[in-house]
This record gives structure tokens, C-alpha cells and sequence, in this order.
């Protein structure tokens, strides 16, 4: 009886090393787990990201959100910034423009001042009713390149380092801390200041 309990467990074993090997992503020498791979990868949560993503979805490709904070969009929540512009309204897409008028709470003038309990539990039911998937607290610090194309990105989070396996990645962070950490040049827009 011993040896076929040891069979099976040299049998689980290798079935695990086989996985990892399969789903694990070498960053600075160390394996870090893969939480996810998407056909397309949104790194940051503002409100045009989280759009993006249920467009993506929407249109059959396996897509992931994933926001450095814990609650979306990233623009109005972390900037404490509770309102939209009117001309900023006026201008958005249709859908954006649909879902802000649908969370305001009352107008100030040229602003609008929003409910941000509609505006965050609204954005999680658009992007999960698409099916897309969305992961909050990753900061990204790396990638995985293939040439010169990113095929996993890799994340710090409470529990450590993951990764996500991407075919596209958008990034939609302020700082385009995607296109920095694969190498990219980045500059200042003109309207920067």
C-alpha cells in the first residue's frame, strides 16, 4: 500500500510542477503565480477603462480590469473629485454620458455632483454583467516581453507578486506605468503645463 501512496503522490507532484511551469511567469528570477490570462488586459480604473473593458468583453474577448485602488472609477474617487463637468458631460460618449446622468445626485451650477455609491456599484455591474473580470489592489510593477511585446504584466499586491497572462494590454494608468516598465519613451503632453 505504501508505494502506490507514494506513486500518486510523486504523480500529484509532477502534475503540479507541470502546471506551474504552464501558468507561473519568471519575473526578476522568481516564479509569480498567474491569477488570469485575458485575451486583453485594462491596467487602471478610470471611468473610460472601465468602459473599455466592457466593450471588450462585450464583444466575446476575454478582458480584465485591473485597478491599483479599491473602488472605481479611479478619477473621481481617488482625486476626490465627487462631480462631472457639464462640458465634460456633454461630451462624453453616449453610454458614459447615460450612465453619469443616471448617478447624479443634484447640479451646482456647471457641475454635477454625483452619488458615488451609484457611480461605483454601477461600474462593477457594467463590467461584470459584460463578463469581464475584475481585480482591485494591483500595482504593477513589471512585465513579461517577448520581443517587444508584453505578454504578461506583474503585480504587487497584499499577498505578494502575481501575474496576469495578456494578449493586448491597454494602459490607461495617469502615469503610463505600463509603457515605462516595457521599456517605452514616454513625454509630456503639450497641455501638461
Amino acid at each position: 500500500m505504501a508505494p502506490l501512496c507514494a506513486e500518486a503522490e510523486n504523480s500529484i507532484v509532477e502534475s503540479r510542477k507541470s502546471l506551474s511551469l504552464a501558468y507561473d511567469v519568471v519575473f526578476e528570477g522568481r516564479k509569480i503565480p498567474v491569477i488570469k490570462s485575458a485575451d486583453v488586459l485594462v491596467v487602471g480604473s478610470t471611468l473610460d477603462a472601465c468602459f473599455l473593458t466592457s466593450k471588450f468583453a462585450k464583444d466575446g474577448r476575454s478582458a480584465v480590469l485591473a485597478s491599483a485602488g479599491t473602488s472605481l472609477p479611479h478619477e473621481l474617487i481617488m482625486c476626490q473629485r465627487p462631480w462631472v463637468k457639464r462640458s465634460r458631460l456633454d461630451s462624453s460618449y453616449a453610454k458614459v454620458k447615460e450612465f453619469l446622468t443616471r448617478c447624479v445626485r443634484r447640479q451646482a451650477g456647471d457641475d454635477y455632483l454625483l452619488d458615488m455609491i451609484k457611480v461605483t456599484e454601477g461600474l462593477e455591474d457594467l463590467l461584470l454583467d459584460s463578463g469581464a473580470s475584475l481585480f482591485y489592489d494591483l500595482f504593477p510593477c513589471g512585465v513579461e516581453l517577448a520581443g517587444n511585446r508584453i505578454t504578461a504584466v506583474v503585480f504587487a499586491c497584499k499577498g505578494g507578486l502575481v501575474a496576469v497572462k495578456v494578449g493586448t494590454v491597454v494602459d490607461c494608468t495617469h502615469d503610463a506605468v505600463i509603457v515605462t516598465l516595457a521599456g517605452g519613451e514616454t513625454r509630456p503632453r503639450s497641455s501638461a503645463g
